[in-house]
């Protein structure tokens, strides 16, 4: 009989032990690590740097539905092959766009919408995870009509990051902190270095913009791709070409628009990501 106790004891411990990690999102599964394999062209040297690392923290605890999202796209290699390029002179992003063999931009495939958790990850249960140098952010747009209120915000559906090298305080609240960055590691901190210097002291302008194909072409909400617009990616837009204005409740991010993206040997990309993976 105390044998019999003594195991319903055992027993019980064990299931309040499960019940409790169970709800606390898997005890130790609220912060996941992610190594990014990136390769980064060095102009001085005329080499790449092969091989070399990233490591990032995905913050399961604060934003459960965009880390699950993300870690299956990683597990998928959707970012396999993406190109790290400068935005608005402070963000670096990825995640949206591949280049060709041919040296010409494309973007990624389209993935399902995700909606960045703002009630949880800005105002209420992530204040301590800002917009800054060593945080990573899921990239939104809005309507142009919208006036940047986060109650209706949208994504493009590619599941881009940015990466600030700056803090952007406006962006607090209004964009979903997912991922850090530990600057005080050494192979993260010379990592962060050589993909800044490929891009701000070696990178080239490009031009984004999207156009309607045909005269009777209109802005088409239900469309999946783009709205019904072409994406465009060239070093300087063509005399006779001309953008999309987007207006009203058109989403903001079609409106035309300037990045950087390093220069690597030929035609090849002077920065990407090679391979992700969750360790």
């Amino acid at each position: 009989m105390k044998l019999f106790k003594k195991l319903f004891v055992n027993l019980l411990a064990v299931s309040m032990l499960f019940a409790t990690c169970i709800g606390l999102v898997g005890c130790s599964n609220d912060k996941i690590q992610v190594e990014l394999t990136l390769s980064i062209y060095n102009q001085a040297e005329n080499e790449y740097y092969e091989d070399t690392t990233l490591t990032i923290t995905l913050h399961r605890d604060y934003a459960t539905e965009t880390v699950d999202a993300i870690v299956s796209y990683i597990n998928e290699g959707y970012y396999n092959d993406t190109i790290f390029y400068g935005l608005a002179g402070n963000k670096i992003m990825v995640g949206d766009l591949k280049m060709g063999a041919d040296g010409k931009i494309y973007q990624n495939e389209i993935k399902p919408a995700l909606k960045p958790e703002y009630e949880n990850n800005g105002a209420v249960k992530n204040n301590e995870l800002k917009v800054e140098e060593g945080s990573i952010g899921l990239w939104r747009t809005w309507p142009i009509g919208d006036g940047y209120t986060v109650a209706n915000g949208n994504d493009t559906g590619r599941a881009t990051w940015f990466m600030p090298s700056t803090s952007i305080d406006g962006y607090n609240k209004n964009f979903c902190i997912f991922a850090t960055i530990d600057m005080q590691d050494e192979t993260n901190a010379n990592t962060i270095k050589n993909l800044n210097s490929a891009i701000t002291s070696y990178g080239e302008t490009y031009e984004v913009f999207y156009t309607l194909e045909g005269e009777n072409a209109e802005y088409d909400a239900e469309n999946e791709n783009n709205n019904g617009l072409t994406f465009n990616c060239e070093k300087e837009i063509p005399s006779d070409v001309e953008p999309f204005v987007p207006e009203g409740e058109q989403y903001n991010c079609y409106a035309k628009y300037e990045i950087t993206i390093a220069t690597g040997a030929g035609t090849a990309c002077g920065a990407k990501i090679v391979s992700a993976k969750v360790i």
